[in-house]
């Protein structure tokens, strides 16, 4: 089925035709060169932000193109060396961060690609990070918009209990 640009379900990624030949979607394209490359990997013992990253950290807000994902409150993100998972999950991820960039980058891979890509600000017990959608590119604000399809999440450390 050829489908014309207007009849495609999202005109953004809607392909172009050209003579009956597929060309790139432009979106693709575009996405393609505005990636950021990823944070490189670490070995050793953690230092700087790796070392205060670690622990839990309980999800105060999270949205999606400006809309609140309530659903996501009160959910655990736990750093453990370098890996990240969330409260529910078996498995686990690695995590890169960028402490010397402005804004501090942070990446999440779970060994498929494309790499998770995001920012981070943290502040003592306060944690707050926006990533994109998988594939495109690392956000530069820590805000989301109704198209950009990335994820903003603030969190707050989770004290043990004693």
């Amino acid at each position: 089925m050829m489908w014309k640009q207007a009849d495609a379900p999202n005109p953004a990624i809607a392909l172009r035709f050209h003579r009956g030949r597929k060309l790139l979607p432009l979106a693709a394209l575009l996405t393609a060169c505005a990636t950021t490359s990823s944070v490189p990997g670490k070995t050793g013992p953690l230092t700087g932000d790796e070392k205060l990253l670690q622990g839990s950290w309980i999800v105060t807000h999270n949205e999606i193109m400006r809309a609140p994902t309530p659903e996501l409150v009160g959910r655990v993100h736990i750093y453990e060396g370098r890996r990240f998972r969330l409260d529910t999950d078996i498995g686990s991820e690695e995590f890169r961060v960028d402490e010397q960039s402005n804004p501090k980058r942070i990446d999440f891979d779970d060994g498929r690609l494309p790499v998770i890509q995001g920012i981070y600000k943290l502040d003592g017990d306060h944690l707050i990070i926006c990533t994109a959608a998988a594939g495109r590119a690392r956000p530069t604000a820590f805000a989301t918009s109704l198209g950009s399809r990335s994820i903003l999440t603030v969190l707050v450390r989770q004290h043990s209990r004693k």
